[in-house]
């Protein structure tokens, strides 16, 4: 049996605290994390991906900078839990929040968050006259190729985002699903989620649909089932998750439920503080996870035949701001990432996918989001 590891990213925005990712040693047999080293201390790691076939794990710097953020590639030594940066491309668009390969494994893409900053320029007009002009960040999507060892090889096409009625886009998540490799992407400034699609021949993206979400929600992460014919998606500002149906023939996607998260549906329906934050679905689609980081309380959800919810628990995080959660390999344990307390605290996943604090939490510096490999 290869021995497990885990790859926790710690993340804050601020400047001058000390962030990265540290490699965990598992031991399945108890659950046991025990750290082994801490990387790249000065990069915020906005979100990570596992491609176990290739061994490769990708890690997404989330900054701003003059070369926008970054995304790494990097290989794990199973022997000693060592890790060895393999390749690294600038995203070329600020704040780069989440990476997801298609089917093929030849295509990732990479949604950026950017800021509400801006930069104001004098721009001379036609008539003589001068003017202000406001540059503000770009919310692109971006198309990568990959290479056959999972590298970056070029940047395809990037589909941006323009500001509208004032209000900027802020692409949070992006998800492959269908047989068509449709992407599922999450804007969280302009309150709508979008489907595109990849033109492979051309290598180009292509909006497919929009489907505009309540103003002011703020669409977050969303996550597909693995067997039915359904995505789940949350919101950074509404106590709800969504189940979205997507057609069989057009792979287009619709609400068809929309499933509060507390038991008080009035406080569901007032609520304007952080709602969900992330979500976890085990393998076989039975539960859906999510982490309320506003209330630190973590919500099981019983998946029905038809993909639909029922509230099964709502129990403690164990900290304070659940920012990730993360099953292990043989799903036993559940771990959330406390962001806010610098823990990582462990539940054993009982038969029926309920939740039981074991009560011993790992000290993690600012865990925000975690993977096992």
């Amino acid at each position: 049996m290869s021995k497990k590891y885990a790859i926790v990213g710690s993340f804050a925005m601020k400047p001058g605290v000390s962030k990265g990712f540290t490699v965990f040693s598992y031991r399945e047999e108890d659950g046991v994390l025990e750290p082994l080293g801490t990387y790249d201390a000065e990069k915020n790691i906005g979100q990570r991906m596992a491609d176990r076939e290739k061994d490769c794990i990708y890690l997404v710097v989330e900054q701003r900078s003059d070369k926008g953020g970054e995304i790494l590639l990097l290989r794990l030594n199973r022997e000693d839990g060592s890790v060895k940066q393999m390749d690294q491309m600038a995203t070329c668009a600020n704040q780069p929040s989440y990476f997801a390969t298609d089917s093929t494994g030849k295509y990732g893409v990479i949604p950026h968050h950017a800021s509400d900053q801006f930069a104001v320029r004098t721009e001379k007009m036609e008539d003589g006259t001068y003017q202000p002009k406001c540059i503000r960040d770009e919310a692109a999507l971006t198309l990568v190729r990959l290479n056959e060892e999972g590298g970056f090889e070029r940047i395809c096409d990037v589909a941006s985002r323009e500001e509208r009625d004032g209000k900027m886009s802020h692409l949070h998540c992006a998800v492959f699903f269908g047989k068509k490799d449709r992407i599922l992407v999450c804007d969280k400034g302009q309150d709508n989620v979008y489907v595109y699609g990849i033109n492979k021949s051309a290598e180009v993206l292509t909006l497919e649909q929009t489907l505009p979400m309540e103003e002011g929600s703020n669409p977050r992460y969303a996550i597909v089932h693995p067997k039915q014919q359904v995505i789940y998606q949350n919101y950074e500002r509404r106590a709800y998750i969504n189940v979205l149906a997507i057609d069989p023939e057009t792979e287009r996607v619709a609400v068809k439920e929309t499933v509060p998260l507390f038991e008080d549906q009035s406080m569901s329906d007032t609520w304007k503080e952080e709602g969900a934050s992330d979500l976890v679905l085990d393998r076989e689609g039975k539960h859906l996870y999510v982490s309320v980081r506003s209330v630190n309380q973590i919500v099981v959800f019983a998946i029905q035949e038809d993909g639909s919810l029922r509230k099964q628990q709502m129990i403690s995080c164990g900290g304070k701001n659940p920012r990730g959660l993360a099953l292990a390999p043989d799903e036993k344990y559940l771990f959330s990432q406390n962001r806010d307390s610098d823990t990582i605290s462990k539940f054993v996943v009982q038969e029926d996918g309920t939740l039981s604090n074991t009560q011993e939490d790992i000290r993690c510096n600012l865990p925000g989001n975690m993977v096992f490999v």
